[in-house]
């Protein structure tokens, strides 16, 4: 079969509904609607900059922690980034947390891959991790298909 991915007439196993050889099934991921979205997609929209991520809820951030903290998974990947907690002050008492984080560009695939997939996640933190997952790859001009069609075509600029 032909890779999607790649072109290559070889051995493909299907991911996402498309026939994906092995050496690129590691750069691809399935979104929530099981559609297959490409690093390099990502990669591309992304650009060049850091993405940043801001939150101060409790259950997202756990989820970001999960799925950045799992080290190097069976892909051999990991995720890279700057990351902050800043204390929301009220007076001199701590009203809440806040986390910031950059995502560097040639990792942000695999966060949102691992987002994606919850391994490890109570069903709380699950649905944050894929709502953080879908509301990243929208925010990168990305369909529920998993195409992409730009920030504009989503009414984001």
């Amino acid at each position: 079969m032909k890779c999607f991915v790649c072109g290559k007439e070889t051995d493909t196993s299907k991911v996402g509904g498309k026939d994906v050889c092995d050496s690129c099934e590691v750069e691809t991921f399935t979104q929530e609607n099981l559609c297959l979205v490409t690093y390099a997609a990502v990669r591309e929209a992304q650009g060049d900059e850091p993405f940043h991520i801001d939150t101060q809820c409790q259950t997202e951030a756990n989820a970001l922690a999960a799925a950045i903290n799992q080290g190097i998974d069976s892909r051999l990947q990991a995720v890279s980034c700057q990351d902050k907690v800043r204390a929301m002050m009220i007076g001199d008492k701590v009203a809440g947390m806040r986390l910031h984080l950059d995502i560097t560009p040639d990792t942000l695939p695999v966060l949102i891959r691992r987002l994606f997939e919850g391994s490890g996640m109570d069903e709380e933190t699950f649905d944050a991790a894929e709502s953080l997952a879908s509301g990243i790859m929208t925010s990168l001009g990305f369909d529920e298909c998993g195409r992409f069609v730009g920030r504009e075509a989503l009414g984001l600029e």
